[in-house]
């Protein structure tokens, strides 16, 4: 009876340590081709976040305009520009947010449900892009933390560490960042190569 249950034992044991190689790989929810659809939804949102917040602060059009005119993606910006001063909102994140959603939706041709993961990644690169501003103004990182101080995620706070800490050319900082973080949390989730 003993050597039953010690063989039972072993054979118990050497099945689970077997299971325990074999574990499954994360899940990717995106293909490569996907990636880079919604990537470049992410460029295009970050176009939108900036003219949002700039109306709500009360700048003209023709100033944020003033931004983007003789540039290569003047034919891209400019466009999503007035459409941001065409629609009526209350709140830049969220606006952004929708934006990118329904982007990801249209040009990578995903559902609401499969393009919610992408929506979590894109929402680090706003954060991303909020504490390369406040890094440039050379405010401590503590202030940042104060603005998400309320959330129950680590995930800002780990963002913003990982801003500060990141060395990068100043004329390149806010774009270094911004995709920095997003690849980190696409690699997770997308077939990137």
């Amino acid at each position: 009876m003993q050597s039953r249950v010690l063989i039972s034992s072993l054979l118990l044991t050497l099945l689970l340590q077997g299971c325990a190689t074999n574990q499954p790989q994360k899940q990717k929810y995106y293909t490569k081709d996907e990636y880079t659809k919604l990537t470049y939804c992410v460029l295009l949102a970050d176009i939108v976040r900036f003219a949002s917040f700039q109306k709500l602060r009360k700048k003209t059009e023709a100033e944020v305009m003033a931004n983007y005119k003789g540039k290569k993606s003047a034919d891209i910006s400019i466009p999503l520009v007035k459409k941001v001063y065409k629609d009526t909102f209350t709140n830049s994140w969220d606006y952004t947010a929708k934006f990118y959603d329904a982007c990801g939706m249209k040009v990578a041709d995903l559902t609401a449900n499969r393009v919610r993961f992408a929506g979590y990644c894109h929402q680090n690169t706003l954060i991303a892009s909020m504490a390369t501003i406040f890094k440039k103004l050379g405010e401590p990182k503590e202030k940042m933390y104060e603005i998400y101080k309320n959330l129950q995620s680590k995930t800002p706070i780990e963002i913003i560490d990982r801003v500060y800490a990141r060395e990068s050319d100043k004329s390149n900082m806010h774009a270094d960042n911004k995709l920095a973080e997003w690849n980190l949390c696409m690699g997770e989730i997308s077939e990137m190569k």
